[in-house]
């Protein structure tokens, strides 16, 4: 490759016994006190003659990836599945990084400097033990190779870039605010709402949110946070049995008539789990076709039928085209009134075509 912009990731959890002064630097080994790097790899951006990419994919010492997606690479690869819950889509966001574009992070939770390295100095000192430290080294217009006996994949000649030249810390959540929070709270929602800010199950404070959630929600008049309480179930605590409990009281809740919108519920529900198949089993996609089908058959609303069709169809989700028509069908048959059906039978025509 004659002409590529070349990205060197390395990400390391910090561990627990850390000098109290002197710099981070994701890819010096030595300054992890006993933590670990989780991965390196790099992306290649191939050039064409003006410049414009003309191919994109990531790599390691292992290969090429079949992968060019920052989401499904966090969720597939090692160092992704290390990642704690409020890592992930920061993480996703570096990986996106261009010669055009800007680091886009919270400056409440990153220490980062460009072009350097992070002092201890600057750093909390109760939020830097077990924290994700992350450097991004850029080489424009180089001239690259893959090359298995590299720890990134790849040989490039020349000297990173200034501009781009990452190095950051994600700490730790600051463990009085977490506190704060939790005495703070007053309903399930609040409680929630701890859990969805700091998705890690590891963490005392958002165990006992959920704790208090569920306790709530058993008594709360307001039924969909029956719903979030089922996600934060399955995505942070990754509780499968306990997320399918919750799922089913709340089926119990919709046909006793607690939801106003009986299709919008048993869509929401049934959105919950293919978004998160990795690791769960076969069984989910029989309940998401169930709830799918029983939000099919109350539909009372264009937007519930966009999102039955986006469940069943998209190539993110349970990428079943020939479910999404049948589904679909199923919602124009079941409408009593003309005006909903015409509009369900245009808007789900063009959910269909537009699905990838």
């Amino acid at each position: 490759m004659q002409n590529a912009n070349v990205y060197k990731f390395t990400i390391s959890r910090l561990g627990k016994k850390l000098p109290k002064e002197g710099e981070i630097y994701a890819a010096d080994e030595g300054c992890l006190g006993d933590g670990e790097v989780l991965g390196r790899f790099c992306r290649i951006d191939v050039l064409d003659d003006d410049d414009c990419i003309d191919e994109q994919f990531y790599a390691d010492k292992s290969g090429r990836w079949d992968l060019d997606d920052a989401t499904e690479i966090v969720a597939t690869k090692d160092f992704g599945k290390k990642l704690r819950g409020y890592e992930v889509d920061d993480v996703c966001n570096i990986l996106y990084i261009d010669n055009e574009a800007s680091y886009d992070l919270n400056d409440e939770n990153w220490s980062m400097v460009l072009d350097g390295r992070v002092n201890f100095e600057d750093l909390d000192p109760r939020r830097v033990p077990g924290a994700l430290a992350v450097c991004v080294q850029p080489y424009y217009n180089a001239t690259a190779e893959l090359n298995s006996s590299d720890v990134y994949g790849v040989k490039v000649d020349g000297d990173p870039s200034d501009e781009h030249n990452f190095s950051g810390v994600f700490l730790a959540p600051d463990p009085d605010e977490l506190d704060e929070l939790l005495s703070s709270a007053e309903d399930a929602g609040d409680f929630l709402a701890i859990c969805n800010q700091w998705p890690d199950p590891e963490l005392p404070q958002v165990k006992e949110a959920f704790l208090r959630a569920k306790a709530n929600v058993a008594t709360a008049d307001y039924v969909w946070w029956n719903i979030d309480l089922a996600r934060v179930a399955l995505t942070v605590f990754r509780d499968q049995e306990d997320a399918k409990k919750i799922i089913t009281e709340t089926e119990k809740q919709i046909v006793a008539g607690h939801f106003k919108n009986r299709s919008c519920a048993y869509g929401q529900l049934a959105g919950l789990l293919p978004q998160y198949k990795a690791g769960i089993s076969a069984s989910w996609r029989e309940d998401t076709v169930r709830l799918l089908h029983s939000a099919s058959e109350c539909v009372a609303d264009v937007e519930d039928i966009e999102k039955i069709i986006s469940v069943a169809g998209d190539c993110y989700l349970l990428d079943d085209k020939a479910l999404a028509q049948q589904l679909f069908e199923n919602a124009v048959s079941a409408a009593t009134d003309s005006k909903l059906k015409a509009k369900l039978k245009r808007v789900g025509k063009s959910a269909i075509e537009n699905l990838y």
